[in-house]
């Protein structure tokens, strides 16, 4: 009889996991890019389910931060894809993807998301060119290269962002020439021979690229290399792919995101915090001291019990307190959404970058919902903030984001939204080296502190720009750099006229002016006309009620000011030390590094150019300064202030590539490193 009840239980233990294995659905995933994503794009993950029987449930994808949930409802035999668009993710991640019903999990899927430390080149056409270029290094840093099979269907759908450079050898992918173009203009590099150009509409390049049969041609942030002859080794496939710059993260440390922290941070300081409107309380206060006078004590002398008073009269006390609190903790506050927002204002562009806070009044699920224009997302750049969330919906098809929150809890969130145009436009006159502007504001926002920026130069106007208003700003343009590495002129200049004895005018100021400081060196503005305004709101939808979000903002317009460029800072492309610190990617902290690969680009007449430093900077720790030779093919030492001729130390498309080696250097920043440029 054992022997039996042992074989039954053995039976049943090695069963189970053969009925759990077999889930009536089936859960396949893609991510990304065969698998990648770009530090600083969003990504797309497609989940594909494939049902046996209906399933009636959800679908549920977590990433660290973030819950998506869809309903779902898949017929017997049926597959269906359900996409979703994540943040971007600077170290990679992990997502799991679960399908749910009736609370039981059917089935799970977990995939992992790869943001790469090295080149990464995709390849459609010979795909036996991959094992070449994989086994290929990058001039002349010699940064390692990872090389992917893709398909026509990569190339015509899927997320071109992770790649640094496209090989594209066969004429398939000519219906995908505008999202090419634009993949070039944001700066990826595309090689290809001149019938692939030639179909995609593309200028055919004609400079030469020194050390194989190759030609390019920059087109805004990236290139187009014409492949007169496809390389055969990896030595000519180096002469093509140059060295790029790598997510920061990839160099160790841990950068700061200083743009979402800092609107977090002004968005928590706009909060309109005003009182709970209680129009009961009056009337419950009173009814309070009728029930615990009169009403108590003919109460007590009906059952004969008047000395019960010392027990009652505190009983009802207690009571009415817990009950004022409760009720007044369900009521919520007049205002519990507020946002800090820089809006720039470019030819092509309108873009307003916003932190929102959300301050729970209550525990419990707090959901906010934004309109189809905008794209929100949790954030864990603040770190009193809770950003995981549940992403859903809304009706119109806009994006719900649901807290789980405690009292006084607070929801970060970051959205991108499109504003109405602000009105502002700039006219402008030159007088030797000062620049006279007149600002003319047609919009609704009045600016109680603007001015104008060209390059490191700051001008504040005095007085307020109110709307429909015209004012005048002078500002000098002779070229000059700061003489402090750890400054920064735009923030240093604003908040110089806050009041430094006023916490209002640090909360109004301070956040937005590191957050726009980091901004427009993003997104590459060099002129801007700068306004700070209190009147800009953003629409949402908070638990069910339609919103009006208070908020602070900077409205930053890019003007055509810029004068001729004198100096140029490069990017951080590789150190050997790590990277602590991020507010500007040509001005990079740096902790204990012995080389520092930088990546100049010069203006396109440029005959010669000279290489410098800030005053206050690290010479004294340099023990070599390198540039590479492109005619020779070699990195040569150079001088500080030795000058170098463009036409052997720059590429065709007018990179200079420079090599820094220090002795205990501590820290320094990369900015401290600059070219001084002379153009005819």
């Amino acid at each position: 009889m054992r022997t039996a009840w042992i074989a039954f239980i053995a039976v049943a233990v090695l069963a189970g996991p053969t009925q759990a294995a077999e889930a009536p659905v089936a859960v396949d995933a893609d991510v990304g890019l065969r698998g990648y994503a770009s530090d600083d794009h969003p990504f797309t993950l497609e989940v594909t389910l494939t049902a046996d029987r209906l399933v009636s449930g959800l679908l549920r994808v977590r990433s660290p931060g973030h819950t998506f949930v869809e309903e779902i409802e898949l017929p017997a035999a049926t597959a269906k894809t359900y996409a979703f668009d994540l943040p971007p993710t600077s170290t990679g991640t992990s997502i799991r993807i679960e399908v749910v019903e009736d609370g039981n999990v059917l089935a799970a899927e977990r995939v992992e998301v790869t943001v790469s430390g090295t080149v990464l080149v995709g390849v459609v056409g010979d795909l036996s060119l991959a094992s070449t270029i994989d086994a290929a290094t990058t001039l002349p840093f010699n940064q390692e290269i990872t090389a992917l099979e893709l398909t026509p269907d990569d190339v015509t759908g899927g997320d071109l962002a992770p790649l640094h450079y496209l090989v594209l050898v066969d004429d398939c992918c000519a219906v995908a020439a505008d999202r090419l173009g634009a993949w070039i203009e944001d700066g990826g590099r595309l090689a290809a021979p001149e019938p692939v150009l030639a179909a995609l509409g593309l200028d055919l390049p004609t400079e030469p690229l020194p050390g194989v049969g190759a030609r390019l041609a920059r087109r805004d942030e990236g290139e187009v290399i014409l492949l007169e002859a496809i390389p055969d080794t990896p030595d000519d496939w180096r002469h093509v792919l140059r060295s790029v710059p790598l997510p920061l993260l990839s160099m160790g440390g841990g950068p700061i995101q200083e743009v979402p922290q800092m609107l977090l941070e002004g968005a928590l300081g706009a909060a309109e915090r005003t009182p709970v409107d209680l129009p009961w309380l009056a009337g419950a206060l009173v009814l309070y001291i009728l029930v615990v006078g009169p009403v108590n004590f003919l109460v007590l002398r009906r059952v004969g019990r008047p000395e019960w008073a010392w027990a009652t009269i505190p009983l009802l006390g207690v009571l009415a307190v817990a009950g004022l609190v409760g009720f007044a903790r369900r009521q919520g506050t007049a205002v519990a959404v507020s946002h800090a927002s820089v809006v720039v204002e470019a030819a092509d562009l309108r873009l307003a970058r916003s932190g929102l806070a959300y301050v729970a009044a209550g525990e419990g699920r707090h959901t906010i919902g934004f309109p189809p224009t905008v794209s929100a997302r949790s954030s864990s750049a603040w770190w009193g903030a809770d950003s995981s969330a549940t992403v859903g919906t809304t009706p119109e098809g806009g994006t719900t984001l649901t807290f789980d929150l405690p009292t006084l809890g607070v929801a970060a969130m970051l959205a991108d939204w499109r504003p109405e145009p602000s009105g502002v436009s700039l006219t402008s006159e030159r007088r030797e080296d000062v620049l006279e502007v007149t600002v003319e504001n047609r919009g609704t926002y009045a600016f109680w502190l603007w001015g104008l920026a060209v390059g490191p130069e700051i001008a504040v106007a005095d007085g307020a720009l109110a709307a429909g208003g015209t004012d005048t700003v002078t500002v000098e343009t002779t070229p000059r750099r700061p003489a402090d590495p750890w400054s920064l002129p735009f923030v240093d200049v604003v908040l110089q006229h806050a009041d430094p004895a006023s916490e209002l005018d640090w909360v109004r100021t301070g956040p937005l002016a590191f957050a726009a400081n980091a901004l427009v060196h993003e997104l590459g503005v060099e002129a801007f006309f700068f306004g700070f305004t209190d009147e800009l709101t953003l629409s949402v939808e908070a638990d069910g009620r339609t919103v009006e979000a208070p908020g602070k903002a900077v409205v930053l317009v890019a003007a055509d000011l810029a004068t001729p460029t004198t100096e140029v800072v490069g990017i951080l492309l590789g150190t050997d030390g790590n990277v602590e610190f991020v507010g500007d990617r040509r001005n990079v902290f740096v902790w204990q590094p012995d080389r520092l690969d930088l990546r100049y680009v010069v203006p396109p007449d440029t005959t010669l150019f000279t290489p410098t430093y800030l005053p206050g900077g690290p010479p004294n720790r340099t023990e070599r300064l390198e540039v590479y030779d492109w005619r020779a093919g070699t990195f040569r030492d150079v001088a500080f202030d030795e000058p170098l001729r463009a036409d052997r130390y720059a590429s065709p498309t007018g990179e200079v590539m420079v090599r820094v080696r220090l002795a205990d250097a501590e820290e320094l920043f990369t900015g401290s490193f600059a070219l001084e440029v002379e153009v005819p």
